[in-house]
This record gives structure tokens, C-alpha cells and sequence, in this order.
């Protein structure tokens, strides 16, 4: 518990120390890392809208052409009970 409580109180102290550092290096590097990260996420977005139109058309060809109107009637019904089986 000494060994906790000796650490948090160096480390407060460090931080206190070094602050205006920490803070001037957080201020430079932010707003390159929220940038990069959006972009980033930007790219994920369409490669994942990519993947999912290519698997809608792989698998509306594979469906037989009357399966769309039973698939359109069975959408519209919701489920009466999504827990039966499960035990909840």
C-alpha cells in the first residue's frame, strides 16, 4: 500500500513538474491524431459500405427470384416472442 501511494504521489509530482512540456507536446500532436484517426475511420467507412453492397449482390444472384417477394412478407411481421428457447 506504501508502495501505491509513494508512486501516485512521485508521478503527481512529475506531472506537476513537466506540465507545461506535456502540455505543449499534447497541443502539437492532437490534432494530427484526431486527422489521421477520422481519415482513417473515413476510409474504413467506404471500404466497409464496399464490402457489404459487393455481399448484397453476390447473394441477391444467388437467391432464387421468387424468394424476394416471400423474403418482403416475412420482413414486414415482427416476431412474437425473441427470448422463447433462451430461457428469459
Amino acid at each position: 500500500m506504501f508502495g501505491f501511494i509513494f508512486g501516485a504521489l512521485v508521478g503527481g509530482a512529475a506531472a506537476w513538474w513537466w506540465r507545461r512540456d506535456i502540455q505543449t507536446y499534447v497541443e502539437r500532436t492532437l490534432p494530427d491524431v484526431r486527422e489521421k484517426t477520422a481519415d482513417r475511420l473515413t476510409a474504413l467507412e467506404q471500404r466497409a459500405e464496399e464490402a457489404l453492397g459487393k455481399a448484397r449482390e453476390k447473394i441477391d444472384r444467388m437467391r432464387p427470384s421468387g424468394s424476394q417477394q416471400s423474403r418482403d412478407t416475412t420482413s414486414s411481421r415482427t416476431p412474437s416472442n425473441y427470448t422463447q428457447g433462451t430461457g428469459v
